[in-house]
């Protein structure tokens, strides 16, 4: 049977979800006005945003039911930092090595650990990140 995603139940008020984490800002979406169909959350340095910068972030791809933790680059302006991996992995390289197509958003990212493949919702894994 195949994972499915509860992130519209989730609406996308951040109410109930920490504003901080080990000195780090926490961000959240689960799409703006309709279901993301890649939510995440990502955890920021003072001075990065994920609009302009370098972050690590959960990113869900729903439709592969994919959780990928991944070294995070901003998607809509160039970040002045880089994360000064080397050879690292792309979501992009890690999808075509699956044969996953290519990824929706986000596939410039640098995937941080093995991806894996999800059997929860991404409710239940941020009730483990909360806790």
């Amino acid at each position: 049977m195949p994972c499915t995603s509860k992130t519209d139940d989730l609406g996308t008020t951040r109410n109930n979800y920490l504003l901080k984490y080990l000195g780090l800002d926490v961000k959240i979406s689960f799409g703006q006005g309709g279901a993301a169909k890649i939510p995440w959350i990502s955890f920021l340095r003072n001075g990065q945003t994920t609009s302009n910068g370098i972050y690590t972030v959960y990113l869900y791809f729903k439709s592969e039911s994919i959780l990928v933790l991944a070294y995070g680059i901003s998607v809509k302006n160039t970040p002045l930092f880089n994360w000064g991996l080397k050879n690292p992995k792309t979501i992009t390289e890690y999808f075509n090595e699956e044969n996953l197509g290519a990824p929706f958003n986000y596939g410039n990212s640098n995937a941080k650990s093995q991806c894996i493949q999800s059997t929860l919702s991404l409710l239940e894994y941020m009730i483990v990140v909360k806790e």
